[in-house]
């Protein structure tokens, strides 16, 4: 009797740590702490539903799992649940690597312009 609860605050414990991982992912994928101080209300909105959604849905391929999905089924389904999310965390990733793109790019030069001299030959910090 022990262990069958034992393994369903396992498997809830894990659900829980996923979860928490992914909505992670996605805060640094939308930028917070990188690129900005705050993500806007309606953002966290969304972050907070995703990370919902996402653990209803693991709730409930771990019930099917034990009721009616056969193992080949629950890797589909786990494989379409998991690949969605991280598909989506990626997305936001482009997005904020699209936008530090003209940053990164105007930081790179001015580290450039300022190791060129001025017939653009890199000078040469070594002591002598």
């Amino acid at each position: 009797m022990c262990s069958l609860w034992l393994h369903q605050a396992f498997v809830n414990v894990h659900l829980v740590y996923e979860t928490c991982l992914i909505v992670s992912f996605m805060t640094i994928a939308k930028g917070w702490s990188l690129t900005r101080t705050a993500l806007r209300p309606n953002e966290w909105k969304r972050i907070l539903c995703f990370g919902i959604m996402f653990y209803i849905t693991n709730s409930v391929l771990v019930v099917g799992k034990k009721a009616f999905m056969s193992s080949k089924q629950f890797f589909i389904a786990s494989l379409v649940v998991y690949g969605t999310a991280y598909a989506i965390v990626l997305h936001n990733t482009i997005i904020q690597v699209l936008f530090l793109s003209p940053t990164i790019t105007s930081v790179a030069r001015s580290i450039g312009a300022d190791n060129d001299d001025d017939n653009g030959v890199a000078r040469n910090y070594t002591s002598r």
